[in-house]
């Protein structure tokens, strides 16, 4: 990615913190982990017992779940930011949420009772389709003469996200109370089933849209100058915003479909990383991935323990602590008269 040299120090900084931030998490829980247990467990000294499960069968895919989530979220902002040249712009505005939304519903309120059981991997799989249909539904609607338009781009994906939510809400007015609880929690953010399995599918889509946006810097960089500048400059606009538009529906498809519904991460992890050390995307990318894993890693950790052994819904919580943020970041920006 020819990064500065500070800025790659900085990555490795973040890297080393992931780490010991994901170490950190695992002692919290309802049942508590000390800094010895930890040790006894990752050294292979304790290989039985209620602490051997828990760690490795419960504790760790589902922190390795958020970091994972939280990372596909940061970077998918930080791509999709890039892409509309917007630093307040987020994934949710590609029609990706409505669609993981309208499909989970779909699949609870019709396709479950027509087919007489549920499927464990049905809800995901239905709402991964659905933001992958969304997301092609707005390449669709926005692409004219073999030209994707940015604007038009804007516009379907808050259209067919309006729709999919009129829809949604539809299909839950004409359900029962069971298909609506079970909607209404997995919409509200949960990783409390979590497993490796459900770790392993998530790399599975997460990784190639990893390969996709991390060396795409230049690109984003080459297209904030406008895109006949970047055009003259050897990069295809057209390439840019079907790479672009494709990785992020997959990496945030797949999160979606395997969490529920988490808000603020995607807009807040780049927006941190902008005001800290600017807009150059080759650091923004992955800065705003570390950035994002970290962030819903500790919200996972709140929402583990402040009720404890009651969990706190996960999208609830990100919002409730990304907005006040959020709130406080555009006051200062607005006191030194940079509001973007």
């Amino acid at each position: 990615m020819n990064l500065a040299k500070e800025d790659l120090q900085w990555l490795l900084l973040g890297g080393l913190f992931s780490v010991l931030l994901l170490l950190g998490s695992a002692t919290f829980g309802a049942y508590p982990l000390s800094a010895a247990d930890l040790w006894a467990l990752l050294s292979g000294q304790t290989q039985a017992g209620a602490s051997y499960f828990l760690f490795w069968q419960i504790r760790l895919p589902r922190l390795l779940m958020a970091y994972a989530v939280g990372a596909a979220l940061g970077l998918s902002g930080a791509g999709v930011q890039g892409l509309f040249q917007n630093p307040l712009a987020e994934p949710s505005l590609i029609g990706v949420q409505g669609g993981s939304m309208l499909a989970a519903a779909i699949y609870l309120v019709l396709i479950g009772p027509l087919l007489g059981s549920y499927s464990l991997w049905g809800l995901p799989l239905f709402a991964f389709l659905g933001a992958i249909l969304a997301c092609l539904g707005v390449y669709r609607m926005s692409t004219l003469n073999g030209r994707t338009y940015t604007a038009s781009m804007l516009l379907a994906g808050v259209a067919i996200t309006a729709l999919c939510g009129a829809f949604t809400g539809l299909l839950t007015y004409f359900s029962d109370e069971a298909q609506l609880r079970d909607f209404t929690f997995w919409s509200l953010g949960s990783l409390a089933g979590s497993s490796w399995s459900n770790l392993l599918i998530l790399l599975i889509c997460l990784l190639p849209a990893l390969f996709i946006l991390l060396p795409m810097g230049p690109a984003l960089n080459a297209l904030l100058l406008g895109e006949t500048e970047a055009q003259y400059m050897g990069w295809s606009s057209q390439k840019i915003k079907w790479k672009v538009l494709f990785a992020a529906s997959l990496a945030v498809g797949a999160s979606v479909a395997l969490s529920g519904s988490i808000g603020f991460i995607g807009l807040l992890a780049p927006h941190l990383i902008r005001l800290w050390r600017g807009s150059n995307q080759r650091f923004l990318l992955p800065a705003s991935a570390m950035l994002g894993g970290c962030l819903l890693l500790l919200a996972d950790t709140f929402a583990r323990c402040l009720l404890a052994p009651q969990e706190l819904p996960l999208g609830v919580l990100t919002t409730l602590l990304g907005a006040p943020l959020f709130f406080y970041l555009v006051l200062q920006a607005r006191g030194r008269h940079q509001l973007v």
